[in-house]
């Protein structure tokens, strides 16, 4: 008796395959589908799903660890919950003083490279204070310690608030001018007529929601002007922006 053959995998088996296996293991997290066993074509598929995937932005790799994990998208950390994260971790050890590296503990591996985004949002936001003592620099949950404080601490008149959509018209005119969509934030600033001081952290919050992305631009051929709007985060000197609307 003849034994019938397997038909072999198909693209769209393998994204469903890989749908699967990753929809089951929800927040946890699933190990790739690919696995020193798997044989060719079967491996080729699979991988393809995985990057395709990826692409789309459907998975999200977690790749800080020997083995990858692959999670639904819904499933990835982004800067505004990982910055929620410290500021909850920063709440339940006030009144006590941290360092950015005791801050960092709060995270899991895979939230650990949007610290710096996350950590620049809280401070702009003033839900950490910067501290200093001679040389070292410590940080204090700020609502924790302005209630500690309570009458005793200067009321702060909240700011007015940020004229977003007439920063929009700004960036659209920009963008019409210069034929590109990554524009000079100083440019940006500019036209907004706000404060840079109060521009940046508007723009600073804007990118904490996804909603600002930078681009480094040319250092070396920026004038003092264009030098005035830079954003520094993770050691990197931002000088462009683009916005997401």
């Amino acid at each position: 008796m003849k034994t019938t053959k397997k038909a072999a995998l198909t693209l769209d088996e393998a994204r469903s395959t890989v749908l699967q296996k990753v929809r089951a293991a929800g927040a946890k997290g699933a190990g790739s589908p690919v696995t020193a066993a798997t044989r060719e074509p079967r491996r080729s598929l699979l991988e393809q799903a995985l990057r395709e995937l990826e692409s789309e932005r459907v998975l999200f790799a977690d790749r800080t660890a020997k083995k990858s994990k692959f999670f639904l998208a819904e499933f990835a950390p982004d800067v505004r919950t990982v910055a929620v994260k410290i500021d909850q971790f920063a709440a339940r050890k006030h009144p006590e003083l941290m360092t950015s590296t005791q801050l960092k503990k709060a995270l899991a591996r895979i939230e650990s490279p949007l610290f710096i985004d996350a950590f620049a949002t809280l401070e702009t936001e003033r839900r950490l204070l910067k501290l200093v003592r001679g040389k070292q620099t410590v940080y204090a949950h700020g609502e924790s310690l302005r209630a500690m404080l309570g009458g005793l601490a200067p009321r702060i008149e909240a700011a007015p608030a940020v004229p977003t959509e007439s920063i929009l018209r700004a960036y659209r005119e920009l963008v019409r001018r210069t034929g590109f969509p990554d524009v000079e934030i100083a440019a940006l600033q500019r036209e907004s007529g706000l404060a840079m001081d109060r521009f940046k952290q508007w723009l600073l919050r804007e990118h904490g929601a996804g909603r600002a992305v930078f681009s480094l631009g040319d250092w070396s051929l920026a004038d003092e002007h264009v030098r005035a709007g830079v954003v520094e985060l993770g050691g990197d000197r931002y000088l462009l922006a683009r916005l997401e609307e």
